[in-house]
């Protein structure tokens, strides 16, 4: 018997089908062709509307149309929302219960201004000692950073699945510390430090770090400038006689050059937060690194950045958050 059929992907389907055919044994799958959300990971409806094609055996079916979990209402919405989808199984769903639930549907002009209220409703639930569950989900995970950001900077407690808390995330780590060389881009330094903190910006302009001969290399070139900004740093390492190639064999020293000139020039957090976004590929979307760090699945710097107009000028937002 395999339950949550519909989840499986065509290796899965492999497997099963091997052990089915070794043992020489019937096949029992349970499923919702409904619930079949997982594409982007190989899974499809297909496998548990047509089992028959994939398993080359014929299949009785047996439809359970009774919803034991959901009031009437909501049965009834979830009914004409997903007949929009062609590819399924017709189903005739009834509620067993008879009680329907309070719906109500708001519309709020931003993404902002939408979190802002779940806030707002957290906030008036704490502060009223109201023993209040509630839950937040989202299209995209990357909608779920900034409401993390706003409770936590308001002290406000939320579970989040270890693999959907930004807060544990490294690459986060990563951003803040980029943020705060840009608002201390004019101060002084030890050069030692100086030059460390320009390292790792550059080990974020790509998306891969530089190899420790070519960080040992820049490194000893800089130390010996004796930069006491970041902006020293910068305007040195435009002169850097060295090259930093790419998997592709091509110097890559004035990509580098360009993309933290971009970055160091911004006046604000939002600004600079989208400048990242766009300049730092070590910072984009990679499916690999996903599997280590929610922000790889979809960094949110859109969300980050529409969080980060209303404090201006201050980079220093998000330290305040942790």
């Amino acid at each position: 018997m395999v339950d949550e059929f519909q989840d499986i992907n065509p290796l899965d389907l492999k497997l099963i089908d091997t052990l089915r055919k070794v043992n020489q044994s019937s096949l029992l799958i349970v499923g919702d062709d409904d619930q079949a959300i997982f594409e982007w990971r190989g899974s499809t409806p297909n496998f548990i509307v047509s089992p028959d094609s994939h398993f080359g055996v014929s299949f009785e079916s047996h439809k359970l149309e009774m919803n034991y979990r959901c009031p009437k209402n909501i049965v009834e919405h979830s009914q004409k929302l997903i007949a929009n989808n062609s590819f399924r199984v017709a189903k005739i769903v009834t509620p067993k219960q008879s009680t329907n639930a309070k719906i109500i549907v708001e519309t709020y002009e931003t993404h902002m201004d939408s979190i802002q209220e779940v806030l707002n409703l957290a906030k008036f639930a704490q502060e009223n000692n109201e023993r209040k569950a509630i839950a937040v989900i989202g299209r995209k995970k990357s909608q779920l950073i900034p409401l993390q950001i706003l409770l936590t900077s308001n002290n406000v407690p939320f579970y989040a699945k270890q693999d959907l808390n930004v807060l544990l995330s490294y690459v986060f780590g990563d951003l803040k510390e980029i943020l705060s060389t840009i608002a201390t881009r004019h101060e002084r330094r030890q050069p030692k430090d100086v030059c460390n903190s320009f390292l790792r910006m550059i080990n974020k302009a790509g998306t891969y770090d530089l190899r420790r001969e070519e960080q040992k290399k820049l490194f000893q070139y800089l130390i010996l400038k004796r930069p006491h900004t970041i902006l020293d740093a910068l305007n040195y390492f435009g002169s850097f006689d060295g090259s930093l190639r790419g998997k592709s064999g091509v110097s890559e020293t004035l990509k580098y050059y360009e993309a933290i000139k971009n970055v160091l020039a911004c006046d604000t957090a939002a600004d600079a937060i989208n400048e990242v976004g766009i300049e730092f590929a070590g910072f984009r979307k990679h499916f690999a690194k996903s599997e280590d760090d929610i922000f790889y699945k979809e960094p949110p710097f859109m969300y980050l950045a529409e969080y980060a107009t209303r404090y201006a000028d201050d980079f220093f937002c998000f330290h305040r958050s942790r």
